[in-house]
């Protein structure tokens, strides 16, 4: 079966990758339990700003627009999502 698992990139940033499962996958299971766990967290306004930029590889402006909000608030969001996850992967 093949699944997508978000992870961490460079510069703090989330991506998806596809991968196939097995059994001897339990570490990668536990991280992207840990993953889906910091996801869940999030406020939903810096949720939804992280998931339109990592998920859905949005721009800033296609993210604002989308969400009727100014771009600075999208980069606040963005940046403060990217920090809890930040923190909270590192526990």
């Amino acid at each position: 079966m093949t699944e997508c698992s978000p992870s961490f990139a460079s510069a703090g940033r989330i991506a998806f990758s596809f991968s196939a499962s097995s059994p001897d996958d339990a570490e990668r299971g536990d991280r992207d339990r840990r993953i889906r766990d910091a996801l869940d967290s999030l406020p939903e306004d810096q949720r939804a700003v992280l998931a339109l930029r990592a998920g859905d590889d949005l721009s800033y402006d296609e993210i604002a627009a989308a969400l009727g909000i100014p771009i600075g608030t999208v980069m606040s969001r963005l940046a403060r999502a990217r920090e809890a996850m930040r923190r909270r992967m590192q526990r």
